[in-house]
């Protein structure tokens, strides 16, 4: 949300003529790979596909007693992608 929210500020700083040219500056900002964004997580970046540079895959697992005795998904470990 940090991304997204700084992106919409930065493109509606230089696009105040409307929705659509704000919205073609936001997909510009995100994939803009020389902006880092500084959010609670460290720096990050995207390259000019929009793949991040924070690379962490979670793993779930199914907690039979949760969800009222339906089970449940929980995050089980998380661990960055190589």
């Amino acid at each position: 949300m940090q991304v997204i929210l700084d992106a919409i500020g930065r493109a509606s700083a230089t696009n105040p003529s409307g929705d659509a040219a704000v919205r073609a500056a936001v997909r510009k900002a995100i994939s803009d790979p020389a902006y880092t964004y500084k959010i609670a997580l460290g720096e990050i970046t995207f390259d000019a596909n929009g793949d991040t540079s924070q690379k962490i895959n979670t793993i779930y697992k199914v907690d039979p007693a949760g969800a009222g005795g339906k089970g449940a998904w929980v995050a089980d470990k998380e661990m960055l992608a190589k």
